[in-house]
């Protein structure tokens, strides 16, 4: 009888070691997995760091510009895209295509249609189910304040890829050769930003600005080969005459999301 007790009393000290050892392996896996993933983790940041974080260009923080005086106008050229327009301070100004302004002296302006930008903040909404940016001139600002040191190395979670997602936005406006400035601005009843410096020849200036309806005004501005720069009251002319219809507008980007969903 004792003895039978005894080899009970052994098997059950067995199955206990048994799923001690078990819990003590789980344990042991789950804590390796983590300092997997936790090196993989820092691994990958070091590389981003490698890649684009510590390039100049991420330090750059827009800035108000502090000139907003309007040069005057020697004569009106306007430019419409999809109901929206732009005016240049000059005429004689010849426009190819309904985008494309070349002016007497050689420099130019092109106007991106803002019927068919992309609605970043709303993609940013739909991928994060993150409803912070309801404007897209605030997902931009979110963007361009960006500084790389939000971003630290653990843990890595859904809000380090939100914000990597604005890094990786800011990068592709700032790394070189892009401009080393980028400037705040506030006209009437636009806002927006200017990348690059006026009076200088060897650059180009673009500008991102929205109307109250949240609609995109994209305009690169570019000296050519007259080599002429331009001046911040010619771009601030052309900063205040942006105007929208809004009927011709809406009608342009209800066509325009036609023709991209039927795409998909």
């Amino acid at each position: 009888m004792e003895e039978g007790a005894t080899v009970r009393n052994v098997s059950v000290k067995r199955i206990a070691k048994f799923f001690l050892w078990l819990f003590a392996a789980i344990v042991g896996l789950i804590v390796v997995l983590v300092m997997l993933v936790s090196v993989a983790d820092i691994i990958r940041w070091h590389g981003l760091r490698r890649g684009f974080l510590d390039e100049p260009g991420m330090k750059v923080f827009p800035a108000p510009q502090s000139d907003s005086s309007v040069a005057p106008a020697q004569g009106i050229t306007t430019i419409t895209q999809s109901g929206c327009s732009i005016a240049l301070p000059w005429p004689n100004v010849t426009v190819i295509q309904g985008y494309l302004a070349k002016l007497p002296d050689g420099r130019g302006t092109t106007f991106a249609d803002p019927a068919t930008t992309i609605d970043e903040a709303g993609i940013h909404r739909e991928a994060y189910g993150d409803s912070t940016f309801q404007a897209n001139y605030d997902y931009l600002a979110a963007q361009l304040n960006f500084s790389p040191a939000e971003l630290t190395e653990l843990p890595w979670g859904r809000t380090h890829e939100q914000q990597l997602s604005l890094a990786i936005g800011k990068s592709s406006m700032t790394l070189a050769p892009k401009p080393e400035h980028i400037y705040s601005i506030i006209l009437d009843t636009v806002r927006g930003f200017q990348f690059g410096d006026a009076n200088r020849a060897d650059r180009f200036v673009e500008l991102r600005m929205f109307d109250p309806k949240d609609r995109q005004f994209r305009i690169r501005i570019f000296p050519g080969a007259s080599h002429m720069p331009w001046t911040q009251p010619e771009i601030n002319f052309i900063i205040h005459s942006m105007r929208c219809d809004d009927a011709t507008y809406s009608a342009a980007r209800q066509a325009w999301d036609s023709k991209l969903h039927g795409h998909r």
